[in-house]
């Protein structure tokens, strides 16, 4: 009877440690075959982009359609929460548009197949379109012609060219002529009335003497 009760004591203990041992595996690959890393994102960390339209975020494992967060920080310092997508079970993605550029971060958060939440940063550079060198920039734009002034250009008016200007000087040098000739008339006039009268005042002074002396 002791022997046959030790052996099975022996396969109790072994049976124990096989089921111990397969326990502790069982409990350690779980969360290594369950756990979620990053696997990569556009724009990648550190690069620099010409212009952003769109961002996209993918892991190792599979998300839940849930908790889901993507908020982009442009050059700006402006916080632009984006719609998220799920492009597949793996990855999440979202539209931008005008995105200032400069230096920006793409916040991430997902939740992982087990539940475990995971979330990060991902830095880049929006380096903005390039610009045609044919294409004239503000600095350059042409300058408008200026007009020439008005005042400098219009011609002084010309006095023999305002209506009834000669007309009036002309008249008034007509009438000062004519003054002078009724003046000189007068004159005339006068002239020979002083010297008829000295002619009469003479031929009566003769014919008083004549009979005076018969």
């Amino acid at each position: 009877m002791p022997r046959p009760l030790a052996a099975a004591r022996v396969r109790l203990v072994g049976v124990l440690a096989l089921a111990a041992t397969i326990a502790i595996s069982l409990v350690t690959a779980a969360p290594a075959h369950a756990h979620t890393d990053l696997a990569g994102s556009t724009p990648e960390p550190g690069e620099t982009v010409e212009e952003l339209d769109r961002v996209e975020v993918a892991f190792t494992g599979n998300l839940l359609d849930i908790g889901a967060e993507l908020v982009l920080t442009d050059g700006a310092g402006e916080r632009h929460e984006l719609e998220v997508e799920f492009p597949s079970q793996m990855a999440v993605a979202a539209d931008v548009a005008d995105a200032a550029p400069g230096s920006a971060t793409l916040a991430w958060r997902v939740v992982a197949e087990d539940g475990h939440p995971l979330e990060g940063t991902i830095d880049f550079t929006i380096s903005g379109p390039a610009v045609d060198p044919g294409e004239p920039t503000a600095s350059a734009a042409p300058t408008p012609e200026e007009t020439p002034s008005t005042a400098a250009t219009a011609p002084e008016p010309d006095a023999s060219a305002v209506p009834g200007a000669g007309d009036a000087s002309a008249e008034s040098d007509d009438g000062s002529a004519a003054w002078w000739i009724v003046a000189a008339v007068m004159a005339i006039v006068i002239v020979a009335g002083l010297l008829a009268w000295l002619a009469s005042r003479r031929s009566g002074s003769g014919t008083s003497a004549g009979g005076d002396a018969e």
